[in-house]
């Protein structure tokens, strides 16, 4: 089975450069081996694939993409053996596209064959999580192709836990009284209710569930199960429709928490206890004083629904924006499926349609995210209120860069978005990092993104010690603040430098 450790300690302290003379930035690229086998026995004794002989009469063939080629192109497997009994088809592949940061990288791929993609156990792309070491070989689950292998020998029991204790700080959660579920793709999304681990006042919530297994394309014991832990009521249950949001990390295609029964587990599988959206009591990561005032912007020029329809088709079309979370805003589940020219054109979703700027390409919209929310956003661009910028899952990820608002007056403005920009992979915004230097004139320019509670840190060697530069704590950003980068200035006549950001615990 595949879990994550928390990697908040992992984090921080994380991203650094070294300045030397010369301004140059070190870099280093990251491969991992990636070995990839897949069971094809189902699909031959169904008839439905017919490779060369020994094994079958035919030329259809497998291929894998993912993450890896961006997608296209194709890396065909072949038959580990030439022999008409073994169904087996493998391939090594050489990853340099998922780079692992400080054990936040992941990749995702998915297998078709001569006639058609398969359908996975929870219909998402394969996930798995990368090496922390550079040029390790990741050995990919064995997996039959579609998860139509066999059945587990026997049912799984999986311990599910999930920690409260966080959003009990923020005022988001009341611990026993406010109630927990756990979801997952095993029983259609019903829903099983949490119980605490040490009542009457402790902050862990658990529950095991007997998986049923019940349908025949989730019956394989390397299939993917995805699930999310729910809140039915209090606070968190307005927020969302009550579902939390992982961490990138912990996130499978379609946005939602994973784990992978394999034959090595024993019957009773304990999941890692984890805190709800992955967020501890981090007050740098909410807006913990006052509300915030959000400006979005978005590039439409040009801008084509999933559906087809082009963008000012009708001169009454609007964009409009949804998925945040907290504030004003409806939840996800507000969402209409599908859009013209397939359904009638309704008017706008309420409070969420945009305005033109000046430059009729831009529109924008300033919404309140409210005090006790998570600086991480998460949101989607429509036409005519429509669900219909990409597909299911592919959205726009964001932080609030700065609560503060010192240069703002209250307000943060997103850098601007272009309409149809996930395309394919949803935009993930780093918590912070990109940390770059760069040469200007007789001045040194070190950018990165960061937020409130974020330093820059400078050393002569690269085990320290280490000085906090005065006005980078992220309380005080020296930077336009639309671009969410801070940009600090050093003289080139110094001696070699080490640069590095840290995260720092209240």
């Amino acid at each position: 089975m595949n879990t994550k450790l928390s990697s908040k300690a992992i984090q921080r302290g994380l991203w650094m450069g070294a300045l030397l003379l010369t301004a140059a930035t070190v870099s280093a690229q990251y491969n991992t081996t990636l070995n990839f086998t897949v069971d094809m026995s189902a699909q031959i004794a169904a008839s439905t694939f017919n490779p060369p002989p020994p094994q079958g009469t035919g030329t259809d063939g497998v291929w894998v993409n993912g993450s890896f080629n961006n997608w296209s192109g194709g890396v065909q497997l072949v038959a580990r053996n030439l022999s008409a009994t073994d169904y087996v088809w493998t391939n090594q592949i050489l990853d340099a596209a998922d780079v692992e940061i400080g054990n936040e990288g992941s990749v995702s791929w998915k297998l078709s064959d001569s006639a058609s993609w398969e359908n996975t156990a929870d219909w998402n792309n394969r996930q798995m999580y990368l090496p922390t070491a550079n040029g390790q070989t990741l050995n990919m689950p064995y997996t039959y192709f579609g998860d139509a292998g066999p059945a587990s020998p026997e049912p799984t029991s999986v311990t599910f836990c999930v920690d409260m204790a966080a959003q009990s700080g923020l005022g988001n959660f009341i611990i026993g009284t406010d109630t927990l579920e756990v979801k997952g793709s095993w029983d259609g999304w019903a829903g099983d209710p949490l119980t605490q681990v040490s009542p009457p006042d402790g902050s862990v919530y658990s529950t095991t569930i007997t998986l049923p297994f019940t349908r025949a394309i989730c019956s394989s014991i390397d299939a993917m199960n995805d699930f999310k832990y729910v809140a039915t009521s209090g606070v968190l249950a307005g927020i969302n429709g009550g579902y939390e949001d992982p961490a990138p990390i912990n996130q499978d295609g379609g946005g939602n928490r994973w784990f992978i029964i394999q034959p090595t587990d024993s019957s009773v599988l304990s999941l890692p206890c984890v805190e709800w959206s992955d967020t501890g009591y981090y007050p740098e990561q909410y807006l913990a004083s006052s509300d915030c005032m959000v400006t979005w912007n978005v590039n439409v020029a040009d801008a084509v629904g999933t559906d087809g329809y082009v963008f000012g088709t009708d001169p009454n079309d609007v964009i409009c924006i949804n998925g945040v979370s907290g504030g004003t805003s409806p939840s996800w589940a507000t969402w209409n499926p599908a859009g013209p020219p397939f359904e009638p054109l309704p008017p706008p979703l309420p409070g969420l349609a945009m305005t033109p700027t000046a430059n009729p390409d831009i529109w924008t919209i300033t919404l309140p995210i409210n005090t006790g929310n998570y600086e991480y956003l998460v949101y989607k661009y429509s036409i005519n209120g429509w669900d219909d910028e990409n597909g299911f899952g592919d959205n726009h990820n964001r932080w609030i860069r700065d609560t503060n608002m010192v240069f703002l007056g209250g307000s943060w403005v997103m850098p601007t978005d272009t309409f149809g920009q996930p395309s394919g992979a949803s935009f993930y915004e780093l918590n912070f990092g990109n940390l770059a230097i760069a040469l200007s004139g007789s001045q040194v320019n070190v950018t990165w993104y960061g937020h409130n509670g974020i330093s820059l840190q400078t050393a002569t060697s690269v085990n320290g010690p280490w000085t906090t530069q005065p006005s980078t704590d992220g309380s005080v950003l020296d930077c336009a603040q639309t671009t969410g980068t801070a940009t600090i200035n050093y003289g080139a006549n110094q001696p070699a430098t080490y640069y590095r950001l840290i995260e720092h615990q209240p």
